[in-house]
């Protein structure tokens, strides 16, 4: 019954797949061991340890019909490779063989109503770069699992798996459809070492190749609840130590220009809403433009997430302050440069900020004009002294590895300090690291 199983796909698809034995136990069950399928080079592209599934299901197998009430697969090992001289990898020409014939002949639809997969691996190999990656130690469990023409959908119980590269995937679950123009994740859930995602996923594409994907294909993405590791996040002077970052909202829009609705929480209650439009250009780099930022700070949140080396560098952090406020807007370009307007409440004053920012070799250049509204009252300069500050100041300076040297001029229109008020006041000078 096996070598017919197998011999019926050779025949009818042009394959190379062998069964090594076949054994049945009381409860009714044949379990198929061994299964090896080649590729077009005679080299393995699967193999499977067992196959478990009901033997009167097999017989109907046999005659057509695919519904299966379960299927166990343990152990399978699958070696996708692109050899040196090919375009497309083995798994591609394999899929291929059943593409064409399928193209001949009425669909198939097929049913498992429980499907579970246990310890597998994929090994990704591209010879003519000199590439390798694999991912092990993959489970599976799955129900409701239909194919029907050329779509997919299934109730996915539990995934996990461990890659050579990137995170783990500790847990996974949700309702999957796919299909050749569309991939639908509803109530998914997916769990990391140190971060998970709740929500939903449509992605709607002319095909899934990659130019499609780039240039055609449109998102919608729902993040009801999130938490990431701050190691996510390649994001200058972060500290390698940050605590983890909450994240809920939704993306709009082509995979290559997305609009984006956020909301980001950190550790100790800051809060960041923004409303933004993201753009992936043909240099492949993000430019995007902030029109909404709303954003509650904390100062404890800033020395979590900062490295400990930048800090001293940075004199809001030498103030008197635990919390503020900023609203305005933004706008970058990846690693080259970044703009923003800016209103910030700190304590009982305000600052109103224009910011730009562009990338030098080594670090940036910052230029800044600055708004101050009685900024410094509340005691934010010093915890003895009532300080407050009206006037415009203009800054200029580069902010490098070797630290933050500024060049700054201004004119008050008032200066309150020390119980005295000054009025029309000039001022110019500059921080240099060997000053700090």
């Amino acid at each position: 019954m096996a070598n017919q199983f197998t011999k019926r796909i050779n025949t009818t698809y042009a394959t190379d797949i062998s069964i090594g034995k076949a054994k049945i136990n009381l409860q009714g069950d044949i379990d198929f061991r061994d299964i090896v399928v080649l590729d077009h080079r005679l080299d393995t592209l699967l193999y499977v340890e067992s196959f478990a599934m009901d033997l009167e299901e097999l017989e109907a197998v046999l005659k057509g019909n695919y519904q299966l009430t379960a299927v166990e697969i343990d152990q399978p090992k699958l070696f996708v490779n692109t050899y040196a001289g090919d375009s497309r990898s083995n798994l591609d020409q394999f899929i291929e063989k059943f593409k064409r014939k399928n193209a001949e002949k009425k669909a198939v639809n097929a049913r498992i109503e429980a499907l579970t997969l246990n310890k597998g691996i994929v090994v990704l190999q591209n010879e003519a770069k000199e590439t390798n990656n694999y991912v092990d130690d993959i489970k599976l469990s799955a129900t409701d699992l239909a194919f029907q023409n050329d779509s997919l959908q299934t109730n996915l119980v539990d995934f996990s798996l461990k890659q050579k590269e990137g995170p783990n995937l500790s847990a996974a679950s949700g309702k999957l459809l796919f299909t050749p123009n569309q991939l639908r994740l509803e109530d998914f859930y997916a769990k990391s070492e140190d971060s998970f995602v709740d929500g939903d996923l449509t992605v709607i594409t002319p095909d899934f190749s990659k130019a499609s994907l780039q240039s055609s294909a449109t998102i919608t993405l729902n993040i009801s609840e999130s938490r990431w590791d701050s190691s996510l996040f390649s994001l200058p002077y972060w500290s390698p130590s940050a605590p983890q970052i909450s994240l809920s909202g939704d993306f709009n829009g082509r995979i290559t220009a997305l609009e984006v609705n956020l909301a980001v929480g950190l550790k100790h209650k800051s809060q960041l809403e923004v409303n933004a439009s993201m753009q992936f250009d043909k240099d492949k780099k993000w430019k995007g433009q902030f029109k909404t930022l709303a954003a509650t700070i904390s100062k404890a949140d800033l020395v979590a997430y900062l490295d400990d080396s930048i800090q001293p560098q940075i004199p809001l952090l030498q103030l008197n302050w635990d919390q503020l406020s900023v609203r305005g807007d933004a706008a970058f370009n990846q690693k080259q440069s970044a703009l923003a307007n800016l209103e910030i409440g700190i304590n009982e004053g305000a600052l109103d900020l224009d910011v730009k920012a562009n990338k030098l070799d080594t670090g940036w250049e910052i230029t800044q004009a600055v708004s101050f509204k009685d900024f410094g009252k509340g005691k934010l300069v010093d915890p003895n002294n009532e300080i407050s500050i009206n006037g415009e100041a203009q800054l200029t300076g580069t902010l490098a590895p070797k630290g933050l040297s500024i060049a700054a001029s201004g004119k008050l229109t008032s200066l309150f300090w020390n119980n005295r008020t000054l009025k029309a006041i000039q001022w110019n000078g500059k921080i240099t690291p060997e000053q700090r």
